[in-house]
């Protein structure tokens, strides 16, 4: 033990540098477990608020519309909005406009008074969790109306692009309206 003791007073400075690098080492670990706990606290908080959108497709004899739906538990803003139909090309929101006017003037689709909703511009709509929004909806009698703007969905596809609050990119949510150009329309 006297030897211990007389080898610890000869190397003092030594026994000194060794606590002084051991306490060096803990606080560097201190500093990438807490730069790691910060990294995954900071996803966890992007995470907790992930919108997720989805379209809602309405066709009844009397109604038809086209909302989106937040079934997330964030906020979810479109930045975007992407149409296509057959024969007309891809576009913005105006692209459903124009392939109205364009496939069917005569049923007066394109006269913004027969909508019950009509939803312009879609581009920076927030929908929040849980809520949902329409984009287009026709209530009345069936109609010649109800029955062109069928025939119109049936040929679309649409892509909606959005972020969340932190404005990171969310998967698109991407359909075809198929549904609305369907043979068995009211079998029950």
């Amino acid at each position: 033990m006297n030897d211990i003791l007389t080898w610890v007073g000869e190397h003092q400075e030594i026994l000194s540098l060794g606590v002084s690098a051991l306490s060096f080492l803990t606080a560097a670990a201190a500093i990438v477990v807490s730069v790691q706990i910060e990294r995954r606290s900071r996803k966890f908080n992007q995470n907790s608020v992930k919108p997720l959108l989805s379209f809602e497709l309405v066709d009844l004899p009397h109604r038809v519309a086209v909302k989106i739906r937040n079934d997330g538990v964030g906020v979810g803003i479109i930045t975007d909005v992407r149409i296509f139909t057959a024969g007309i090309g891809g576009g913005s929101w105006n692209v459903l406009l124009n392939a109205i006017e364009a496939m069917d003037e005569e049923k007066q689709l394109s006269n913004r008074g027969i909508w019950k909703r009509y939803q312009q511009p879609i581009k920076g709509i927030a929908i929040a969790p849980g809520a949902e929004r329409f984009l287009i909806e026709l209530e009345n009698k069936p109609t010649e109306q109800t029955a062109a703007l069928r025939q119109i969905l049936g040929k679309l596809e649409m892509e909606i692009v959005y972020t969340d609050i932190y404005d990171k990119p969310q998967k698109h949510l991407k359909s075809d309206f198929q549904y609305f150009d369907r043979a068995d329309r009211y079998m029950i």
